[in-house]
């Protein structure tokens, strides 16, 4: 008469394991979204200055570049710029040509700065004038205050800005 009481009981753990594991789950999703939620309010995020381009030049493709905007010049040199709501921590950049021909030296400015605060611009010590007559690449890699790893890649031809690709996700530590 009381074989039933063993398959209850069983039946019953059975229900609040799976109560359990159901917790848990959701209670990793929370977690993961409110760490996402803090690294959002201090995620760094960086940009090259730039201008407008003249008028004329970017309604008739000049070089050949299609863009409106250009790197802009202060005291002659490349300025980066954090457009983000945290610091970004350990900046390594570096300016890639991309249309040297084999065999020739390709020109490759690159730099490390220890932090940009938000909002702050830093003169790099790399002359625009070095970007003017090829297409680069600014590749920046730089940490948060957390430690996640973001990159900023920008192309660059005859200083007009031709492609971006910044903020999107963060890099793991992992990859360099």
């Amino acid at each position: 008469m009381c074989n039933w009481i063993p398959a209850a009981n069983f039946i019953v753990q059975i229900l609040v394991l799976a109560a359990l594991v159901w917790y848990t789950i959701e209670t990793q999703q929370i977690r993961r979204a409110s760490q996402e939620q803090a690294e959002s309010l201090h995620k760094p995020c960086l940009i090259l200055l730039t201008e407008a381009r003249a008028g004329d030049e970017a309604i008739l493709e000049i070089d050949g570049h299609v863009g409106g905007m250009i790197v802009a010049a202060r005291n002659g040199d490349v300025v980066v710029r954090n457009v983000g709501t945290g610091p970004a921590i350990n900046v390594r950049y570096s300016f890639i040509q991309r249309d040297t021909k084999t065999g020739e030296n390709a020109a490759r400015p690159e730099g490390y700065l220890q932090i940009i605060p938000s909002g702050d611009r830093f003169e790099m010590p790399v002359s625009r004038g070095i970007l003017s007559n090829g297409e680069y690449e600014f590749a920046a890699t730089y940490e948060s205050l957390s430690g996640r790893r973001y990159q900023t890649v920008i192309t660059i031809a005859n200083l007009v800005l031709t492609g971006s690709n910044f903020c999107d996700r963060p890099i793991r530590k992992h990859e360099d």
